[in-house]
């Protein structure tokens, strides 16, 4: 007679969020996940349906050999960023130097407005904005600007885009992320990219130059995160999942935790590491069992926490977890030794390993199913912001809710199981590359 399906606890924040959860009696088959930092979408399908989410309402499309995202067309992160509310949100950093803001009639060969650095004396003197509240750690951020110069007498200038970072102990960092030459009144496009670290006090962006006697001239500013797709498929009907392994850790200072980093494991290969290896590592694998879906909590577009519907194989044995290296949640739950054997009684048995990762969001359970066969992983920088899974239910392929948010640039990561035999017993985080 076949095991019961049990339930394994979420590992990750327990300060709130909403829950998900997903239950089929089909097969998991794929996981899709959106990366942006944390993972802020996560999408699973079974064997006996077509895609659902569990963690927002947006949709992928439901189509099993090709899953396709849209981000959304406006994350520019900057405020103002075409000057046209004059200097608004934007401040001088030095306050003798002056900062106004012309249109395209100031003769500088453009058809927008553009501000310009006036009275400068030293080559860091500029505008700029505060983004502390808009960047996470480990996120990858494009920055692109057009920038130009007045006076000179026609030379050559660098222009270059900075982050000033201001740490809880007092310290300053400058990140000189990209740069450009330019001439008097001739526009050039500064493109570069960035990431922070470490968790900030303070986190600022603006555009030097060179000193005096040359003003600066800004127009059309943008800063946007780089999201990242991850799809784990299972191409063989007898491989399933068996384990996991990932991180978790802030994205701010004030903010509970998110899942940064994860890997899966079937019985026959890894899948990942997707994300970043940093924060509150966690561990669960089986060998006498497979995950056949998932529960856990999102909040805010992010994965806070997460754990697995485990099915035992259809033996009297007990089920033996190999190895789990955070054995109490982040909740401080009652937990257990996941060493020692689990007898299973003849009713279903709630067995809860996880969820990992913050303790806030909104959760999600996957509920009972068959097998995975598939996983779909976005990641946008160094956090995964999204994973669906795809399941066989009851001989059906269907995808799971995404689980997560949208980005943009996502960099998607499949996981499809090959051989039929094989199935996924554990998840590890061992960093990107």
């Amino acid at each position: 007679m076949e095991g019961e399906t049990i339930s394994v606890e979420p590992w990750g924040s327990d300060e709130g969020g909403t829950p998900f959860c997903h239950k089929s009696d089909g097969k998991l088959q794929k996981v899709a996940l959106i990366y942006e930092g944390g993972f802020t979408s996560l999408c699973v399908k079974y064997s006996t349906s077509s895609t659902t989410e569990c963690m927002n309402s947006n949709q992928l499309i439901k189509n099993e050999q090709e899953i396709v995202f849209e981000g959304p067309t406006n994350s520019n992160i900057i405020k103002n960023a075409d000057f046209s509310r004059g200097i608004e949100y934007w401040r001088r950093n030095w306050d003798p130097c002056q900062a106004e803001v012309f249109s395209s009639t100031g003769g500088v060969g453009c058809h927008c407005n553009y501000a310009i650095v006036t009275r400068r004396r030293e080559f860091w003197h500029s505008i700029e904005q505060d983004i502390i509240q808009e960047v996470y750690v480990g996120a990858i951020y494009d920055v692109s600007a057009h920038v130009s110069v007045k006076g000179g007498d026609g030379k050559k200038f660098q222009m270059t885009a900075t982050v000033r970072i201001d740490n809880f102990d007092s310290t300053t960092f400058f990140l000189h992320v990209g740069s450009v030459y330019v001439t008097n009144l001739r526009w050039e496009k500064l493109k570069c990219s960035f990431s922070l670290n470490t968790v900030a006090k303070r986190v600022a962006f603006y555009l030097e130059g060179p000193c005096s006697s040359v003003d600066l001239l800004i127009r059309h500013v943008s800063i946007s995160p780089v999201s990242r797709k991850f799809v784990i498929k299972l191409q063989n009907p007898d491989e399933y999942f068996t384990g996991i392994t990932g991180n978790s850790r802030k994205l701010q200072e004030g903010l509970s935790e998110v899942i940064s980093c994860l890997t899966f494991m079937s019985n026959l290969r890894t899948y990942g590491p997707y994300g970043t290896e940093q924060g509150t590592f966690f561990s669960f694998k089986t060998t006498d069992g497979e995950i056949n879906g998932f529960h856990g909590t999102s909040e805010n577009c992010y994965l806070k926490s997460i754990g697995f519907h485990v099915k035992p194989f259809g033996s009297t044995k007990p089920l033996v977890f190999e190895e789990r290296s955070l054995l109490v949640s982040s909740s401080n739950k009652s937990s257990f030794d996941m060493k020692k054997e689990l007898m299973f009684p003849t009713s279903v048995w709630h067995l809860d390993p996880g969820p990992w990762g913050g303790v806030n969001g909104k959760p999600f359970d996957d509920g009972f199913n068959d097998r995975i066969t598939q996983i779909l992983l976005t990641k946008t920088t160094d956090f995964l912001s999204s994973i669906m899974i795809k399941y066989d239910c009851l001989g059906e392929l269907i995808w799971s809710s995404r689980r997560g948010c949208f980005g943009t640039d996502h960099i998607v990561h499949r996981i499809k199981f090959d051989d039929p035999e094989e199935t996924w017993n554990r998840f590890q985080d061992i960093g990107l590359p």
